[in-house]
């Protein structure tokens, strides 16, 4: 993916790759789609109105735009390669055909694609609701077509399962020499064996079925599924004579040790016994960005009704806590208002703000006492530099007495008023 880029008006500009566009456009049928998805990422950015619907067409266009106009399609196009199936309907075309087919394109790429014996004045007034009655032959073609789909969407997954497992593999082997160190992942090429083993696979089997995993993913490279022709999104690869050998080397080494990163579907003994514990809020000096979020909050005590929870998906024990009482003494208790029980609000949006921005991302009690210390600074070295019996020394003088006190009020504004 070429990218061109250069500095004007000390913005960074890139343009994105006509091709990739191309690629784009071959799964999601139309920019608006691409733009809508882009625009997701960007909820509460502080470049949210910088980001408008032209700057994107722009960029499908193959022009020059800012340079985050071209990551984020970037990034659109990589996860859609991986992960084809967070981009496709979670639901296979039941009775409402109509409403599945319209969440995918309109009337006129759904008779060019299916190449429909009915016309295409037909389909567009059965897909406006004119014609209630849907066409068998249309129904049957539709479910034909998302198969072909589905199969290719399964095979780009397979193809993204094991990349992530080589990865947590790679990451071990690095952060240790041996398995003493190391933490069962739900991920893990381990948790995929001793998952298969309980499903009553012999280890012969489950060792075939890694290392036919393992070359999938070894022989090929993944494309985006071109939606008006789904074919397998699996490129021919280089075939190396020793990757099977590997694999199975591989698998054996995992057995060997007794898969250490496999995380078990079977839930341990926990307590599942609620429980509450108590905690106080920070103040201004805890805020994570340059706004006061959590005024509301600062000093007060907290108390949690809390439960212990099998997590079947995360395959681990969560706790579940709700904030249930406040007090502003920790002695004196009430109920917690609904605002209170949020918690505590992180400052990350502004954090990112200020950072894109060019700005200071430290908190507004830091930039305060900051800047309260600079002030104090300069105006001690400025009397201190002056000469005593010189008129001016005693302004100098004023003016460093009254810089001590900012710096001293900016050192006590915490808003901590329950220290």
């Amino acid at each position: 993916m070429a990218r061109i880029k250069k500095q004007k008006s000390e913005i960074e500009l890139a343009r994105f790759h006509p091709k990739d566009a191309e690629r784009l456009l071959s799964f999601n049928i139309k920019k608006q789609r691409i733009v809508d998805l882009c625009n997701q990422e960007f909820d509460d950015d502080p470049f949210d109105q910088g980001k408008n619907y032209s700057s994107w067409h722009r960029a499908l266009d193959g022009q020059e735009v800012w340079e985050g106009i071209v990551q984020e399609l970037d990034g659109l196009l990589d996860d859609q390669i991986a992960h084809p199936r967070r981009y496709l309907p979670t639901n296979d075309p039941g009775d409402d055909l109509r409403e599945w087919m319209a969440q995918i394109a309109k009337a006129t790429w759904w008779h060019e694609v299916l190449e429909l014996d009915m016309s295409l004045n037909s389909l567009n007034s059965w897909f406006s609701g004119r014609v209630s009655k849907t066409n068998p032959q249309l129904r049957e073609q539709v479910e034909s077509w998302w198969s072909l789909v589905k199969s290719a969407a399964d095979e780009a997954e397979r193809h993204s399962a094991v990349a992530m497992r080589d990865k947590i593999a790679n990451d071990d082997r690095e952060q240790n020499s041996d398995w003493d160190n190391t933490q069962p992942k739900i991920g893990s090429w381990d948790t995929w064996c001793k998952d298969l083993l309980e499903d009553g696979l012999s280890v012969d089997e489950v060792r075939e079925r890694f290392v036919s995993e393992g070359l999938l993913h070894d022989q090929h490279h993944l494309k985006l599924i071109d939606l008006a022709d789904p074919q397998s999104p699996l490129t021919e690869g280089y075939v190396k004579e020793h990757q099977e050998v590997w694999r199975r080397q591989q698998f054996d080494e995992l057995a060997e040790a007794g898969f250490p990163l496999a995380l078990s579907r079977t839930p341990p003994e926990f307590d599942q016994t609620p429980f509450a514990r108590e905690a106080k809020w920070g103040d201004r000096r805890d805020e994570e960005g340059p706004k006061d979020l959590n005024t509301h909050l600062y000093g007060k005590h907290y108390r949690q009704q809390c439960v212990r929870r099998w997590d079947a998906s995360e395959r681990r024990v969560v706790v579940d806590a709700e904030i249930v009482e406040v007090s502003e003494d920790g002695k004196n208790w009430r109920p917690a208002t609904e605002l209170e029980k949020q918690g505590w609000q992180s400052g990350i949006y502004f954090w990112e703000k200020a950072l894109i921005e060019g700005q200071d991302t430290s908190n507004s009690y830091t930039q305060e006492l900051e800047a309260a210390k600079t002030k104090e600074k300069r105006a001690r070295r400025a009397w201190e530099s002056c000469e005593q019996d010189l008129p001016s020394n005693r302004n100098l003088e004023v003016a460093f007495r009254e810089a001590e006190r900012d710096l001293q009020v900016a050192l006590d504004n915490t808003l901590g008023q329950y220290d």
